[in-house]
């Protein structure tokens, strides 16, 4: 039986809507990158001032995350929703329209403020409202935001090729996150406010912190290992000359393609099996096959390790948010803010250390840094209750 079972329409429209939104906030998350040379001359950036452009997201981000992770459950996940993603729109828009850096810039931690707001209130929200195929709708969330992360570039050039400049592109997008954000508006009102049942007998001895801790420092190191592999893995590749540089780049979007089915795999996996097994298993998977990438020189086995890598991969963070919001299904906003918190927290510090390793032992040393990373969020997820959403589903129907 679903949750908002008589109202699945206005359910499905809400959905449909949070998912446009996120795809279009990955998208010009990917193209920004793209377009960051015609940025940087329009603004005259250097590249101190481009570092800021990111340190100004992510501190917005972060600063959303940990308010979010506090107000969430008790004001309403779906008032956050409306309100970020007007935050976030308007962002898209002022950076559109900037004429000088200092807005630019600013407009980077209202943008950035948004979208932390949106990741916490967009995921739990989808949760809540299907509660019995939970693991299904977040999973395909993230698939279609890491679709998103990959049309992002494509867009950004074919955009240009076609005459358009940055700032269009950016008005483009706004206008969708604006006219989104007027629809939910409306359609959270047709959408009666979850309310959870009482706590299964999964949950009932799944004390907060037990899954909490384990899963936002899992989910930490996950985060930060999947950073350097974005990072650094076409400069190992093409430094130390095992690939020519168009091939390392090329190895990088076979890792994104591998990530994309994993997440499209954890569609299923997350709603039917035990969710601790599932994320051993795949971390553990990951870090083998990311040890086999740097471990050989042999073109095809690169690619193919890759690609595996990213499969196994992939799926972490909706298989993780799947199954601590199975083990805490009335804090799911606190159980996102605390990833996203920790995430955070972890994309500042934990890439500086892969750097200085990289002075330290050379490029290899990045990869190898990735590993370690892995090997301690699978050390983490060990320490998680166990949970099955199947199991869940049968005893809660009789």
């Amino acid at each position: 039986m679903d949750l908002l079972a008589g109202n699945r329409r206005p359910v499905m429209i809400l959905t449909i809507l949070i998912y446009v939104y996120f795809v279009s906030q990955s998208l010009i998350l990917t193209a920004t990158g793209a377009l960051l040379p015609h940025i940087m001359e329009t603004f005259r950036m250097t590249p101190t001032q481009v570092g800021l452009l990111g340190s100004l997201t992510a501190l917005g981000s972060l600063t959303a995350a940990l308010t979010g992770t506090i107000i969430s459950d008790r004001v309403g996940k779906h008032r956050i929703l409306v309100f970020s993603a007007v935050l976030g729109g308007l962002g898209t828009l002022a950076a559109a329209l900037a004429s000088a850096l200092a807005p630019f810039l600013t407009t980077s931690l209202l943008r950035g403020t948004g979208f932390g707001l949106y990741n916490l209130s967009g995921n739990a929200l989808v949760a809540d409202m299907h509660r019995y195929r939970r693991g299904l709708y977040v999973s395909l969330l993230h698939t279609l935001f890491a679709t998103g992360a990959l049309a992002g570039p494509l867009v950004a050039t074919s955009f240009l090729a076609r005459g358009g400049t940055w700032s269009k592109l950016f008005l483009v997008v706004a206008a969708v996150q604006i006219v989104v954000s007027v629809f939910f508006a409306a359609s959270v009102r047709l959408v009666p406010v979850p309310v959870l049942p009482a706590a299964t007998a999964a949950s009932a001895g799944a004390a907060p912190w037990r899954v909490l801790l384990p899963i936002s420092l899992g989910m930490a190191f996950y985060t930060a290992s999947q950073m350097i592999m974005t990072t650094w893995l076409p400069t190992y590749l093409s430094g130390r000359d095992i690939l020519p540089q168009a091939a390392a780049n090329t190895a990088l979007s076979v890792f994104w393609l591998g990530m994309v089915g994993g997440r499209l795999a954890t569609a299923w996996i997350s709603d039917h099996l035990e969710g601790r097994s599932v994320l051993m298993v795949m971390v553990g998977a990951g870090t083998l096959f990311t040890a086999v990438s740097a471990a050989t020189t042999a073109p095809v086995v690169i690619f193919a390790a890759v690609l595996l890598a990213g499969l196994f991969t992939g799926g972490i963070w909706p298989q993780a948010l799947a199954h601590a919001y199975g083990l805490l299904p009335h804090a799911t906003g606190r159980v996102t803010g605390a990833i996203t918190v920790a995430g955070g927290l972890a994309g500042i510090a934990l890439p500086l250390v892969a750097g200085a390793v990289v002075e330290w032992t050379g490029l290899r040393g990045a990869l190898l840094t990735g590993l370690v990373y892995l090997a301690i969020a699978a050390v983490s997820f060990a320490f998680l209750p166990r949970h099955n959403p199947a199991r869940t589903r049968l005893a809660e129907a009789t």
